[in-house]
């Protein structure tokens, strides 16, 4: 069995969060709550700063798993909760090589595999803000 829950600010009555799970809500809470307290930086928990101000709601039960995906994107389209917005895209760049890399800690990875190492040993003054400048 899994359910399809949401995060519901008790002052405003927003939903803020909605998501899946096969565990009871409050388990689910428990969780969230904790991770709220340590601090962690996904948005659900950035915004749970005063955790006691939030509650969990199903919204939800499926006995099927062939539909979750399909009855999650359903509530966070009805809802349209702020911590559900999608991430911002990485910066695509494109590397001396012709490769097109997704971000620049993706780009630093790249770029010191194989024939990359020989262009750092020719140019030591070499960096990624020089090769776009």
């Amino acid at each position: 069995m899994k359910t399809v829950y949401g995060i519901q600010n008790i002052e405003t009555g927003d939903i803020i969060f909605v998501w899946d799970t096969t565990q009871k809500g409050s388990q689910r809470m428990t969780y969230h709550r904790r991770l709220a307290r340590e601090g962690d930086d996904a948005p659900v928990h950035q915004l749970m700063k005063d955790v006691e101000n939030f509650r969990i709601i199903i919204l939800e039960e499926i006995d099927t798993t062939d539909n979750i995906d399909h009855r999650t994107a359903h509530y966070i389209a009805l809802y349209k909760p702020i911590a559900n917005k999608p991430k911002p895209k990485k910066l695509a760049v494109i590397c001396h090589c012709g490769q097109v890399i997704q971000g620049e800690a993706a780009l630093k990875r790249h770029q010191q595999a194989g024939p990359h190492w020989k262009v750092m040993e020719e140019d030591p003054v070499w960096s990624l803000r020089t090769l776009f400048a």
